[in-house]
């Protein structure tokens, strides 16, 4: 050994992680007795599939490993990309059928249609296409047909030899079988070098994997280029990309779309296989959106994997696609399974399939299934199909009213429709909690809505306490496996929600409940859950439901008070508790203070002034109560009481609870009173619902109108305060973002016009700028994009409110346990059903109004005391309606444009722009194609201006003119009418 200077070895021959005894014999006998600055060094290679221990091998060799799959992944070298120009075809190479054809119907008028029809095709999709607009005319073409007039006997016969041909002609048909050998042996082949070019579409581009061709040549630079080749193609391609020239807008997207970090090494995470069969029974084959209604399949799953990939940080996104080939035996055709790696949220291997293509679209539709069953699958992700343009609304003649404004039709959120007939079986929830408390500092406790399919993210927002602000968090939960018993009671306790929070008898069928409401208990808390810090999963709230009070709501609305207890028990009994003041389920409940021993029903308390006319409160009962037929005990002690928070439309600033004059109770009976199954923290929450549900609504809206007009371009805070009106009533609204739109649009438009029409006059390019600008122009647009339908002008009414598909019901009366009536009478006007029932009232309706909807932001100290102006019919009559000016319309749009341009800058505010249908050419794009549309100005002006007039002007606007010829385009004003120049 020391007569040597290196120890080399071929191969090492790895097997389950050990070195071979050979080798390690050699090592051990001679190697490692060898003086050590005597040893010569060792250099060998190694491969190996399976993991080992690095010490294994690096001790007996005494030597380091060097794994050169990572080294030469993670220093491969930069993509190189290129942007060549070319001149667009003139005239395509005419195919043979074509050539033969023409001469023989290039006289006859009656082929002119098909004629053109075969050029264009042939421009647009190539010669195969072409021909096979001749072959699909002799069944749909009249011209080809032979039952013309017997006379024109040149006609038929050229239509006869034109049919022939076409019949005899042999058709070079594609391959259109995913599942052919051929259609798949395309790769191989082109590894193999069997061929050495191919030509493939921009939607069957991922078919070429990154190691398989070595330059590519790209001749559509669309969009959907920044979105294709980041993922596709690895950093050996060189990717030319080739640009139509005199098309800037091309150039540009090609420029931006270049990316400069190349594609490394697949992160390690850990691995998950994606088990679910894409052909398994009941699959539809497809994801749809319940939000925007967009719909993810196999075809644009690899889009969508790439929105999801894109909200990460850059530098974590690597590789996102590994594809591994499998072949159990050299007579089988090998199948490719993909892996797909999102960093930090998931790290799938989809089914295995027989092609690379049909894997990775396999793969990433596995992925969007997985996350969408985890409720993880955002409306973001969805690809947005191609808009239509449409008159979406009422057309801009529709009926006005005598204060100009005219009537559309308020927007319902697609989400509950599309989730209403989807089974129920997982549930997935959103957690509703606030840090409030009352003026008593009692706590609201968290609740939950659950609807039949995730709910996307939504913001938190605020809602008014008389004028003071507090913030209500949604936070999303892991889907709920629920029993048929739990869902029953689930569907029972939101009926008795919903009841007790309007005070009125409503129902809806369990198939027909878009959302259930489930009780959280006090101590829930998002950073309980180690699910919060990890992205790839929400938080679970199954063990937080109270199911023991879940189940006490739904089979009753109150309990009676234990007697004989001691005075400890019965005041737990009333921790947390909702008193009603009769056993009833509609009348006046309270929140429960404490348990008064120092007083009975024939005390006469100072602090109650509802009593001060009588002689104790039992006296009281006796006059006001109806039917009081005395007490068994006279000495029981008295409960305290507070009166529960009004339901009001809290989000609101100005909403404050109406003053009343009757006197409220403080203290209560407790034999005359019974204890409402919904604790205090609970209810408190409860009566938030109206104002909760109703900005849950606006949410899902603007997330359609995103996503609809903008691919969720425009952050939801901005948009929704630019569809908001002032007559909403809500702590913002669209005045401000509509002055910054005004400017924007006027700016837009005047430099679109003066690069587009260089020859036109100041006062044609004002008239022209006219027509884009005006309030008239902007409101037939939006009505065009169907905006009206989308703006939020209504305010909210509590005491309308109610989930969708509840009907009020008319019932005959409560059973004395308080269940539910099984069959209740619906009813379309309940008004009147009230006044044929006034005996029942008390039962119907509360003996004081606990839904205060009376506040109106309209009637401050100036016009107090005055009637609010109605509208009649248009008023508060029909929920569905709403009416806008024809100014307000245009006013939305502005502000729109202002959201754009605040969330994106000059780009997405010049998109926005075009979104809503302002005429602007088709390839202006980006605020960069203004500068090479434009038309250079000529350097020498028709007057010279003089050397002191330069530095004058100079010196009067602090700044060094770096082009003094444009100075002398400004001074220089030209005369129309003899051609001479002045300054």
């Amino acid at each position: 050994m020391t007569q040597l200077h290196t120890l080399t070895f071929g191969d090492l021959q790895i097997n389950h992680g050990e070195l071979s005894a050979g080798i390690l014999q050699l090592m051990n006998d001679f190697y490692s007795v060898t003086d050590r600055l005597s040893r010569p060094r060792v250099f060998g290679f190694a491969s190996c599939n399976a993991k080992f221990d690095e010490g294994q091998i690096e001790v007996p060799m005494d030597s380091k490993l060097l794994d050169l799959a990572t080294e030469l992944s993670t220093e491969r070298p930069s993509r190189e990309e290129t942007v060549l120009l070319y001149d667009k075809m003139t005239e395509p190479t005419k195919t043979t059928l074509f050539q033969e054809l023409q001469p023989l119907i290039s006289s006859q008028p009656c082929f002119e249609q098909l004629l053109g029809d075969s050029k264009h095709v042939l421009e647009d999709l190539g010669p195969c296409a072409s021909d096979l607009v001749w072959r699909r005319a002799l069944k749909e073409s009249s011209a080809l047909r032979t039952d013309h007039d017997p006379k024109e006997k040149s006609i038929n016969v050229v239509q006869t030899r034109v049919r022939d041909l076409i019949k005899n002609w042999t058709f070079a048909m594609p391959n259109l079988d995913p599942s052919s050998q051929s259609f798949n042996e395309i790769s191989p082949t082109l590894a193999a070098k069997v061929y050495n070019l191919i030509v493939i579409l921009e939607e069957d581009a991922t078919r070429v994997a990154a190691a398989e061709v070595s330059i590519l040549i790209r001749f559509d630079a669309l969009e959907s280029l920044e979105a294709g080749h980041k993922f596709t193609y690895g950093c050996e391609t060189h990717l030319i990309h080739m640009v139509e020239r005199n098309r800037g807008n091309f150039q540009q997207n090609v420029s931006s779309s270049i990316s400069d970090e190349p594609q490394a090494t697949i992160l390690k995470l850990p691995h998950l296989t994606v088990e679910k069969d894409l052909a398994a029974d009941g699959d539809p084959g497809f994801i749809q959106d319940p939000t925007t209604g967009s719909l993810i399949n196999l075809d644009n799953a690899v889009e969508a994997v790439g929105r999801i990939s894109s909200r990460l940080p850059a530098k974590s996104v690597k590789t996102l696609f590994h594809v591994e080939k499998k072949q159990a035996h050299h007579h089988f055709p090998p199948s490719f399974v993909c892996t797909v790696v999102i960093p930090g949220i998931l790290n799938a291997a989809g089914p295995a399939r027989n092609s690379e293509d049909i894997a990775k679209r396999a793969a990433c539709y596995a992925i969007c299934q997985n996350l969408a069953s985890k409720g993880l699958l955002d409306c973001r992700f969805f690809p947005q199909p191609e808009a239509i343009a449409a008159d979406y609304t009422s057309p801009p003649d529709a009926e006005k009213s005598g204060g100009g404004q005219r009537s559309y039709t308020r927007k319902e959120p697609d989400f509950w429709t599309n989730t209403r007939g989807i089974p129920i079986g997982s549930l997935y929830p959103v957690v509703i909690s606030t840090m409030h408390r009352d003026a008593d500092m009692q706590p609201y406790a968290p609740i939950s809505i659950l609807t039949r399919q995730a709910l996307p993210d939504l913001a938190s927002f605020k809602v008014f306490f008389s004028g003071v602000p507090a913030t209500i968090s949604m936070q999303r939960g892991a889907p709920l496996r629920l029993t048929e018993g739990q869902i029953q009671e689930l569907y029972l306790y939101t009926l008795r929600t919903c009841r007790i929070v309007t005070n009125k008898s409503i129902e809806c069928p369990l198939a027909n409940m878009v959302y259930f409401i489930a009780p959280l208990r006090l101590n829930w808390s998002p950073a309980d859950d180690d699910a919060f810090n990890r992205p790839n999963e929400l938080p679970s709230i199954a063990e937080y439901i109270p199911w023991e009070l879940v189940s006490l709501a739904a089979h009753g609305y109150s309990v009676s008070f234990k007697r004989g207890v001691t005075t400890e028990e019965a005041q737990r009994d009333l921790h947390d508790a909702v008193i009603q003041d009769r056993t009833v389920e509609f009348t006046k409940r309270y929140a429960a203070v404490r348990l008064r021993n120092d007083l009975s029903p024939l005390s006469k308390p100072t602090d109650s002034p509802r009593e001060a006319l009588f002689d104790s409160i039992l006296a009281h009962c006796k006059a006001r109560r109806k039917g009081f037929e005395g007490l068994r005990d006279e000495n029981q002690p008295l409960i305290e009481v507070t009166s529960l928070p009004p339901v009001l439309n809290q989000l609101n600033p100005a909403s404050r609870p109406s003053t009343t004059t009757k006197l409220q109770a403080k203290y209560l009976i407790p034999e005359l009173c019974s204890k409402c199954t919904i604790p205090a923290s609970t209810m408190r929450t409860m009566r938030l619902l109206p104002s909760i549900t109703r900005r849950i609504d606006d949410l899902l809206l603007v997330k359609e109108l995103n996503a609809r007009l903008f691919d969720h371009a425009i952050s939801d805070t901005l948009l929704h305060t630019a569809i908001t009106t002032p007559s909403c009533g809500i702590e913002f609204d669209y005045e401000r973002l509509e002055i910054l739109g005004d400017a924007f649009l006027k700016y837009v438009s005047s430099i679109y016009l003066y690069v587009s029409w260089p020859e036109k006059t100041e006062g044609e390019l004002h008239s022209a700028r006219q027509d884009l600008i005006s309030n008239k122009s902007l409101f037939k647009r939006a009505c065009r994009t169907g905006l009206p339908t989308y703006i939020q002008s209504k305010l909210l009414s509590p005491r309308t409110w109610a989930p969708p598909n509840f009907t009020k019901v008319v019932e005959p009366r409560s059973s004395s346990n308080g269940t539910m009536s099984a069959k209740p009478m619906v009813t379309k006007d309940a008004p009147a059903a009230a006044g044929k029932a006034k005996a029942s009232r008390v039962q119907q309706e509360p003996e004081d109004g606990e839904i205060d909807d009376k506040e109106s932001p309209a009637l401050t100290p100036m016009n107090k005391g005055k009637q609010p102006r109605r509208r009649g019919a248009r008023g508060k009559g029909d929920p569905t309606k709403h009416w806008l000016g024809d100014k307000a319309v245009a006013d939305v749009a502005e502000a729109l444009i202002a959201a754009g341009y605040s969330a994106g800058g000059e780009d997405l505010g010049l998109k926005v722009v075009k979104a809503i249908g302002v005429p602007i050419s088709l390839d202006i794009r980006a605020w960069a194609d203004f500068r090479k549309r434009a038309a250079p100005i000529l350097k020498n002006p028709l007057r010279k201006q003089k050397p002191e007039t330069l530095k004058a002007v100079e010196a009067i606007i602090g700044y060094k003119i770096a082009q003094p010829h444009l100075l002398g385009h400004v001074l220089v004003r030209l005369l129309s009418l003899d051609g001479n120049a002045n300054n």
